[in-house]
């Protein structure tokens, strides 16, 4: 973490899980979460404009302080996926993908 600590600047985070402070609802096995705390450390030093994370396979769209947090849903699902703009940071959440990510409806 403290590598993470000489950074600054960082618009887009992507990760596999997401950080602590995202309440999923769901249980979670004992132990497990220690990365998720240490995510949030970075998350709340870097405070990105947006996070993307998936793992959980369930889709979600939290603000987060200053960090929208956006979680994934699983291939094949609704909101598997999604497109961010990098000039304007504009995120485009696909709603209907096949399991290869190909776009079934314009969705955008």
């Amino acid at each position: 973490m403290l590598k993470c600590d000489a950074l600054e600047n960082v618009d887009v985070l992507f990760t596999h899980d997401c950080p602590s402070d995202i309440d999923l609802n769901i249980d979670l096995m004992p132990g497990t979460d220690s990365n998720r705390y240490q995510l949030q450390y970075i998350v709340d030093h870097l405070q990105p404009k947006v996070l993307f994370h998936g793992h959980y396979h369930m889709s979600h769209d939290t603000q987060m302080n200053a960090t929208r947090v956006i979680g994934l849903n699983c291939n094949g699902r609704p909101r598997q996926a999604a497109i961010f703009n990098t000039m304007d940071m504009k995120v485009n959440i696909l709603n209907e993908c096949d399991l290869s990510g190909k776009i079934l409806k314009d969705n955008l």
